[in-house]
């Protein structure tokens, strides 16, 4: 499933943090994880972009549950070459005062 037209719920959110420090073809690394889990995400979930720096990358994930996001994808990531994962779901949008955050490394 592919959803690259943002149709998706924005309910909760999977955002995920990369050390790319070490990897000279870290972009490309981050694309391949990227196309892959786009495939397995689970309905009215998507793929909303990510960000680079020299450090590291952020992948931001969205629909109406968080576990089910992460337990997707989870071993897309854990059987990347990338070691220094981690983790932040987020239960509730972003700005709404009873967020409730889970921090995990990988």
């Amino acid at each position: 499933m592919t959803n690259s037209n943002n149709s998706f719920s924005y309910d909760q959110a999977v955002v995920i943090t990369i050390g790319t420090k070490h990897y000279t073809k870290a972009y490309d690394l981050i694309k391949k994880i990227e196309n892959e889990t786009i495939r397995v995400l689970p309905e009215n979930s998507g793929l909303d972009g990510d960000e680079f720096s020299d450090d590291d990358a952020i992948i931001y994930y969205y629909g109406p549950s968080a576990d089910e996001i992460f337990n997707a994808i989870k071993h897309i990531l854990t059987d990347s070459d990338f070691k220094d994962i981690n983790v932040n779901l987020q239960y509730g949008q972003a700005d709404a005062p009873n967020l409730k955050e889970k921090y995990l490394n990988l």
